[in-house]
């Protein structure tokens, strides 16, 4: 469905453009033609021709630079005057995400080490597409907690930006306190354009535990993946909004029938079988 969308809404731009093209093949035609007319017909014929060129130069610039933002603007003005006060703001961050994602799949890899910690593995992979009208600049962030377990410290395997077949030169680390940063270079992306990000991380838990994840888009039917030995542990994921979601037969797959929005964790939560689900809980941090 979503092709034929895409194969229409783009049959539709080159419709313009030729509508366009002609538009200003007209007004060259019409200033030439003025040259050999005399009388009253010079003037007009000349004057047409500025005005079927200026016309077919403001069709292009406006409808596919600015369109976009135009509709968002009456868009927000409409919603602001009919919505309650506190919820005015909120839409007005929604508007202001350039990007939404989609693909997106967060495997988390549970490893039982002892009988008191777990090895756990996290891996995201996820498509971005920027949804304005101008470029947008963007690079691959991924922040996770350190809790200094005796087992190893936490660490940051892999922090890619891929797009149009260039992929970022490798990442750079940080680490803090208590907390570690990857980050690559940045790239320009064009309107409508996508990328991918790809990271992954290791860190040591307990075996009654849970993990936690913030993203910075909207995301369209995200899929949260657990790996791990269902004799030995139990589980459960949450999403962080109300929403269906539907379990794969064969795996431990999750997929959220709704959107998530930035602000709200994923949560995929384990515990040894025949114990009581209960632990503190651990937080990861934001990630591009």
């Amino acid at each position: 469905m979503m092709d034929a969308e895409a194969r229409a809404a783009n049959l539709e731009r080159w419709r313009l453009r030729a509508i366009l093209l002609g538009l200003g093949v007209a007004g060259i035609f019409c200033n030439i033609l003025s040259s050999y007319l005399w009388g009253w017909l010079e003037p007009i014929a000349k004057e047409l021709g500025t005005a079927l060129i200026v016309s077919a130069v403001l069709g292009a610039t406006v409808d596919f630079f600015f369109k976009g933002e135009l509709a968002r603007n009456a868009f927000l003005a409409a919603f602001r005057y009919v919505l309650p006060g506190e919820f005015k703001e909120e839409v007005a961050k929604i508007l202001a995400h350039p990007f939404v994602s989609n693909d997106h799949i967060w495997k988390v890899k549970i490893e039982k080490v002892n009988e008191t910690v777990t090895l756990v593995t996290t891996m995201v992979e996820r498509k971005i597409a920027n949804r304005t009208s101008s470029d947008q600049e963007r690079g691959a962030l991924y922040t996770i907690p350190e809790y200094d377990y005796e087992n190893g410290p936490s660490e940051i395997l892999e922090c890619a930006f891929e797009m149009k077949g260039k992929r970022s030169r490798g990442f750079k680390t940080e680490r803090h306190e208590d907390w570690i940063e990857a980050t690559t270079e940045k790239f320009k992306i064009k309107p409508n354009e996508t990328a991918k990000i790809s990271v992954k991380a290791k860190q040591y838990r307990r075996t009654n535990d849970s993990m936690w994840e913030t993203f910075l888009d909207p995301i369209i039917k995200p899929v949260i993946e657990v790996i791990i030995d269902n004799a030995v542990f139990g589980h459960k994921v949450e999403f962080g909004t109300n929403g269906y979601y539907e379990e794969s037969k064969f795996d431990n797959k999750y997929t959220l029938d709704a959107v998530y929005f930035p602000g709200q964790y994923m949560h995929v939560r384990w515990w040894p079988k025949k114990t009581h689900p209960e632990s503190p809980e651990t937080v990861a941090g934001p990630m591009q």
